[in-house]
C-alpha cells in the first residue's frame, strides 16, 4: 500500500513530478481506460497538493486583499424579483404540505435562508446561514425549476434564490419536462445546486475545491431536512440532469459550477419525471434557439405539436464583487 504521508514527505518540489503518483495511480485505477488514469492522477495531484497533514500544512494565501472580496450574496441585477413569504410551519406535518409560494418560502427559509445576524459595533453586520459554511463564505447556490404557482411566472422557469432578502429571481423559461409537464403524474419541482467557487478561493486558495463540496454537503442536508418538515421527499436527479452541460444550460451560468440536481416530491402520488436522455432535453433548447433566430430574422420555424415552449433570453446579470452589490442595493433602498 502507498501512503499520503509517504508522499507527503516529498513535498518540496515533487508536485510537479508526476511519475511521484504513477505507482499509486495503477493501484487505484486497475481496470480503467489510460484517459481516466490521466483523471485519476490529476485528482490525485490536487488532493495531495491541497492536503493538511500534521507536520505539513496545504499551501494558503498569505494575505487577503479585502478590495477583491467577492460578495457572500449572488444577485441577478435586473432580474424580476418575487418576495417569498416568511411564515413557518407550526409543526411537522404528517402529509405533503401542498406546494405554493407560502410553502416554497418556508421551505427555503429553513433549508437555505438566514438563521441570525451578528454584529460586533451595532454597526457593521454579517449573517448566519441554517447550512453552515468554511469560514462563511456561502459558496453554494440554490437554483430551483418551478412549474406555474400563483405569484410566480405562468410558466416552467428557472430561478435563483436570493437569500439576504428571500426573493426568487426569474432567470428564464424552462421545458416543462423538467418537472412533468401535462402528461406525467409528477407533482414537484427541481433544486439545482451550485458553487461559486471563487468566494473560497479567495481566502482559502487552491484549497477552495474541498471547502466547496464540504459546503454543499451542509446544504443537502440543510434542504433535506427541511423538505421532511413539509411532508417532501427530495432524491438525486437521474438521466440527462447529472451532465455538467445540461445542467448549465438550463441556468444559463457563466462562473458558477452545477454540482448536484435534485428532485423534490410535494405530492403523494408524484413521481420523477422521466428524462432520460441528454439529447431529448438540448434538442428542445436547439429548436427554441433557432425559433428565437428565425424571429429575428422575420423567418419561421416549423413546430412540432408536443414542443415545450422556451425563451431562451436569460433575465439578469449576476454582481461578483461586494462593492459592486453595495451599489445595487443601495441604489434599490
Amino acid at each position: 500500500m502507498i501512503s499520503w504521508r509517504g508522499l507527503a514527505l516529498g513535498i518540496g518540489g515533487a508536485c510537479a513530478q508526476p511519475e511521484i503518483f504513477a505507482p499509486l495511480v495503477e493501484e487505484l485505477g486497475k481496470g480503467m481506460a489510460q484517459e481516466l488514469k490521466g483523471r485519476l492522477a490529476d485528482v490525485l495531484r490536487y488532493h495531495w497538493r491541497s492536503k493538511h497533514f500534521l507536520d505539513v500544512q496545504a499551501t494558503l494565501p498569505e494575505t487577503l486583499d479585502w478590495s477583491t472580496q467577492p460578495s457572500p450574496w449572488r444577485s441577478y441585477l435586473g432580474a424580476p424579483a418575487v418576495r417569498l413569504p416568511t411564515a413557518l410551519p407550526d409543526a411537522v406535518s404528517a402529509d405533503s404540505v401542498p406546494l405554493s409560494l407560502n410553502s416554497l418560502g418556508s421551505f427555503l427559509r429553513l433549508g437555505a435562508g438566514i438563521s441570525a445576524w451578528k454584529s460586533y459595533d451595532g454597526v457593521h453586520a454579517w449573517a448566519l446561514r441554517v447550512a453552515p459554511s468554511s469560514g462563511n463564505l456561502q459558496t453554494t447556490e440554490v437554483h430551483l425549476v418551478l412549474p406555474p404557482l400563483e405569484g410566480l411566472a405562468p410558466v416552467t422557469a428557472a430561478y435563483h434564490y436570493q437569500p439576504e432578502m428571500h426573493h426568487l429571481e426569474l432567470r428564464l423559461e424552462a421545458p416543462q419536462e423538467l418537472v412533468g409537464g401535462h402528461q406525467s403524474s409528477a407533482s414537484g419541482f427541481l433544486v439545482i445546486l451550485s458553487s461559486l467557487c471563487v468566494r473560497e478561493a479567495w481566502k482559502y486558495g487552491e484549497r477552495a475545491l474541498r471547502s466547496c463540496h464540504l459546503n454543499l454537503g451542509h446544504m443537502l442536508q440543510a434542504l433535506s431536512v427541511s423538505c421532511e418538515l413539509h411532508g417532501w421527499i427530495m432524491e438525486e436527479a437521474s438521466g440527462a440532469l447529472i451532465l455538467d452541460p445540461v445542467l448549465r444550460r438550463i441556468l444559463d451560468v457563466q462562473d458558477e459550477t452545477p454540482e448536484l440536481a435534485l428532485w423534490v416530491t410535494t405530492g403523494s402520488e408524484g413521481s420523477v419525471p422521466a428524462m432520460a436522455w441528454a439529447e431529448e432535453l438540448m434538442a428542445v433548447y436547439q429548436q427554441a434557439q433557432l425559433k428565437s433566430l428565425g424571429a429575428s430574422q422575420g423567418t419561421a420555424v416549423p413546430a412540432t405539436a408536443s414542443e415545450p415552449q422556451v425563451a431562451l433570453q436569460d433575465m439578469g446579470n449576476p454582481n461578483v464583487s461586494s462593492e459592486e452589490y453595495q451599489k445595487n442595493m443601495d441604489k434599490q433602498l
